[in-house]
């Protein structure tokens, strides 16, 4: 009878989430405040919505920068949604139009959510509080209406298929997940060649007490490190780019060594025992064929897109100074801006990164390359350059989770927190102060030691909770 009752509540679950993402989108299109920033269309917005004005132009790449070439997806497909429907283009239709876009996008993200929650064998308790982590939190709930001129809801949708394509071992999935991000986001690019170099469980993950994450984290922070002294010091760049706060002179010193604690905490818990004789198998003929044919079409098309761009926006130095830069202007201030920006889940991942981390490797070598490839990424304080990793992240802390069988309590307290955390409680207005506290770059001081001392309680809260082993049925 329960083994029918639970079948009940799954077969229910894609109505039931795709109903609620629903409601909220509507509800928050139709009657919630918008980003009062260039009428309505917002910062880079502006320029997504050129491209759906100018869409005709942007074959030849000739008004776009190769920055936002890479992400020129979304506004062609949102010119095509008003051209089917005859709608004149205008900011607002262009931004309606993407509001629109963007609800479509998470009721498949939350689809394929459900998916992968039975694919690694959630309950659907668990399912539904990852749900709730996943997208009731400020940057899927109430940035992806706020401001809804943005690629970033469709890098989320599409790093959970590319995710449910790897669990389902789809090499296909993979792929195409890579060719799409190529024009989407090219973060998800790097994570497609990574996950089909190593298939899920194709190759066993080797263990051993050997010294590849003090090599690894070696290498990041002393590039880390170089990236400081040339540019902060000897540079005097102080700021992570137009407009974003200076780093805090008196507090640099802690905000280094905190910077390289979080590097060799995450290489140390995900990398202690891995073997390096993992990427043995890098050296046979099939696998350097799959490299060979991965890097000529992803590289190629790569070229191709970019080689009569007007060059400009970000290129691969810039974006490495911005990311150090921004991550040692508070203390820790990577890790408040990502708890502020998609909720609690973030802090679960933290302080039970062992578990996590655990989890991550028992679904093969693709996973644990994957995570290692982006730790330097989310020391990045701009949260939402961490949208495409979010689904990884969060799948694995709900099967950590969902092993250890929280409490019933903190599942409740854990949600309503993320709940409040949204902030889609909060009017902004034409606030800048009330924006920018949720962007570690442009995070206001106060705003940054007020957020950090709460974080820092929840976080607090964790640890104790840990040590006297009171959250989890199973210790």
């Amino acid at each position: 009878m329960t083994s029918k009752i639970d079948k009940i509540k799954r077969s229910m679950y894609p109505a039931a989430s795709a109903l609620i993402i629903t409601i909220m989108g509507i509800v928050q299109i139709l009657f919630f405040e918008k980003i009062p920033i260039n009428d309505g269309l917002g910062y880079d917005g502006a320029i997504y919505a050129d491209m759906v004005k100018n869409a005709g132009a942007l074959f030849s790449f000739k008004k776009s920068s190769d920055y936002y070439a890479a992400r020129v997806a979304p506004s062609l497909i949102v010119k095509g949604m008003l051209a089917i429907t005859r709608t004149e283009i205008t900011n607002r239709t262009i931004a309606t139009g993407f509001g629109v876009f963007n609800l479509v996008l998470l009721i498949l993200a939350a689809v394929f959510w459900g998916r992968i929650a039975d694919e690694v064998g959630l309950r659907i308790y668990n399912k539904w509080l990852g749900f709730v982590f996943l997208f009731i939190n400020f940057g899927l709930l109430k940035m992806t209406w706020y401001y809804p001129v943005l690629t970033d809801p469709a890098a989320f949708a599409l790093s959970m298929l590319l995710l449910y394509a790897y669990l389902k071992r789809s090499s296909v999935g993979v792929v195409f997940c890579g060719l799409v991000g190529a024009f989407l986001w090219p973060t998800i690019v790097y994570y497609a060649v990574i996950l089909y170099v190593f298939p899920r469980n194709i190759v066993p993950i080797k263990t051993e007490n050997g010294r590849l994450h003090y090599v690894v984290f070696g290498a990041v922070a002393l590039t880390l490190l170089a990236i400081i002294v040339r540019y902060f010091w000897l540079r005097g760049m102080h700021t992570a780019g137009a407009g974003t706060q200076s780093a805090r002179i008196e507090t640099l010193p802690i905000s280094i060594i905190g910077l390289l604690l979080y590097l060799y905490f995450a290489y140390s818990h995900l990398l202690k025992n891995i073997s390096v004789r993992n990427v043995s198998f890098l050296i046979l003929p099939k696998t350097l064929c799959k490299i060979a044919i991965i890097a000529i079409l992803f590289f190629s098309l790569n070229a191709i897109m970019h080689h009569s761009v007007v060059k400009g926006g970000f290129g691969i130095k810039q974006v490495m100074v911005a990311i150090v830069i921004s991550s040692i202007l508070n203390p820790f201030i990577f890790l408040v801006a990502h708890a502020l920006y998609f909720g609690p889940i973030v802090l679960f991942a933290i302080v039970w990164f062992k578990d996590v981390a655990r989890a991550a490797q028992e679904y093969g070598l693709g996973m644990v390359a994957l995570f290692a490839a982006t730790i330097p990424l989310t020391v990045f304080s701009e949260s939402r350059c961490c949208i495409a990793f979010f689904p990884f992240v969060a799948v694995f802390t709900m099967l950590f989770l969902e092993r250890r069988r929280m409490r019933m309590k903190w599942s409740i307290s854990a949600a309503v927190i993320t709940v409040l955390s949204s902030k889609l409680w909060l009017p902004i207005g034409m606030n800048e102060d009330l924006y920018f506290m949720n962007f570690g770059p442009w995070m206001p001081e106060k705003w940054y030691w007020l957020q950090a001392a709460l974080v820092a309680a929840i976080a607090g809260g964790m640890l104790y909770l840990r040590k006297t082993k009171k959250i989890f049925i199973t210790e």
